[in-house]
C-alpha cells in the first residue's frame, strides 16, 4: 500500500507539472472549478477502499497462490511466468470490466460520473462513483481468486493500473510520431481522450487502461477521432458544466433520468 501511494504521489506531481509546462489542449474549464470535486471524490474513494477492503486483495492473492488455487495453481505455473500471466490476465479482466460498465445500463449510470467530467487532466483518472469503486474491487478479487494470481503479479498490475489511469487522462503534449510508438505498448492520453469524446461511436472504443493491446485484439481500437485532438468535445451531451463539477451532483448522477445512453452501434 505504501509503495502504491508513493508511486501515485510521484506520478501525480510529475504529470501535473508537465501539464503546466507542456499542455496538449487548451482547458475548457479552469482547475479551480474542476479540481476540488475530482480531488474530493478521490479521497472519498481511497478512504472507502482502505476501510472496507484494506490489504484484502493482496492477502487473497498471497493465499490463493501459496495454496495453488485457481488456474495458475491448477497448471502448476510458478516464478516469472506466473507473475507475467497474473498481470496480463488481470489487466485483460479490467478491460472487459470497463466494457461491462458501459454496456450494462445500471452500471453505465455509475460510470457516467467518470465520463461527465467536462475536461480531462490527471485528476480525471480517479473520478469514479464510490459504488463503482466498491464493485470494481469485488470483481477484482473474484479475478484474483479465479486465476490464483501471483501476489507480485497482482502488485505490478495495481501499480500499472493506477499509473496508467493518471497518465492516460493527463493533458500532456506528446508528438504524433512518438505517441504512435508509445501506444503500441501502453494507452496514451491521445488514445484515451477519444474514449471520452461525446460522440457515442468514439466513446465505444479504446477501453484499455494500462497496456493497449486488448483494444487491438478484441476490435475496439480507434486510432483517431472525427475531430482533431485539440477540438474533441469531452464529456456527455446531457450534462452541463455546473452539475458536472459539484460533488453532491456527481454522487447523485446515477439517480438522474438522462437522455444519453450507451449502445454498441458503430457510428
Amino acid at each position: 500500500m505504501e509503495l502504491r501511494f508513493l508511486i501515485f504521489l510521484s506520478l501525480l506531481f510529475i504529470l501535473t507539472t508537465l501539464e503546466f509546462v507542456w499542455p496538449r489542449r487548451t482547458r475548457d474549464l479552469s482547475r479551480k472549478k474542476r479540481w476540488p470535486v475530482n480531488i474530493s471524490i478521490t479521497f472519498l474513494n481511497t478512504l472507502l477502499g482502505r476501510l472496507l477492503f484494506g490489504s484484502i486483495p493482496l492477502a487473497l492473492a498471497t493465499q490463493a497462490f501459496e495454496n495453488k488455487q485457481g488456474i495458475i495453481g491448477y497448471f502448476g505455473i510458478e516464478g516469472i511466468p506466473a507473475i507475467i500471466i497474473s498481470f496480463l490476465v488481470l489487466d485483460m479482466l479490467i478491460y472487459f470490466q470497463h466494457i461491462l460498465f458501459h454496456a450494462t445500463p445500471v452500471l453505465w449510470r455509475l460510470h457516467k460520473v467518470h465520463h461527465s467530467d467536462p475536461d480531462l487532466d490527471v485528476t480525471s483518472g480517479f473520478r469514479f462513483h464510490p459504488i463503482e469503486i466498491i464493485l470494481s474491487l469485488c470483481l477484482k478479487m473474484l479475478g484474483i481468486a479465479a486465476i490464483g494470481a501471483h501476489p507480485v503479479g497482482f502488485l505490478i498490475f495495481e501499480i500499472m493500473l493506477n499509473a496508467g489511469s493518471l497518465f492516460n487522462h493527463s493533458n500532456i503534449g506528446i508528438k504524433g510520431s512518438l505517441d504512435k510508438i508509445i501506444r503500441l505498448f501502453v494507452v496514451t492520453p491521445d488514445m484515451h481522450r477519444i474514449h471520452h469524446s461525446v460522440v457515442e461511436g468514439e466513446t465505444n472504443s479504446n477501453f484499455s487502461f494500462s497496456i493497449s493491446i486488448w483494444d487491438r485484439i478484441f476490435g475496439t481500437y480507434k486510432a483517431s477521432a472525427s475531430e482533431s485532438q485539440e477540438n474533441i468535445k469531452i464529456g456527455l451531451e446531457d450534462f452541463d458544466d455546473d452539475t458536472s463539477t459539484s460533488l453532491k451532483e456527481i454522487i447523485l448522477i446515477p439517480l438522474r433520468k438522462t437522455a444519453q445512453g450507451y449502445s454498441f452501434k458503430k457510428k
